[in-house]
């Protein structure tokens, strides 16, 4: 937030967006299987440690829900 404005009467001027924004990605469909599957491994990984932890300190919520919209 470069742009923004600390000041009480002054409005914040509007942000520039990041470069990222507007471009797009082509992948190959094996890329996007790559993709899916590696996502679905971090997701079991990450559900094993919630249970493990579970086990020794009670609740594991995680701080951020993350859902792919890849279809």
């Amino acid at each position: 937030m470069q742009n923004a404005s600390i000041s009480g009467s002054d409005p914040a001027p509007a942000l520039i967006p990041a470069p990222f924004t507007t471009s797009q990605v082509t992948l190959t469909k094996q890329e996007h299987i790559q993709l899916k599957q590696q996502a679905n491994q971090w997701r079991a990984m990450w559900k094993a440690a919630c249970d493990r932890e579970q086990k020794v300190l009670g609740d594991c919520s995680p701080p951020y829900r993350v859902r792919l919209l890849i279809s």
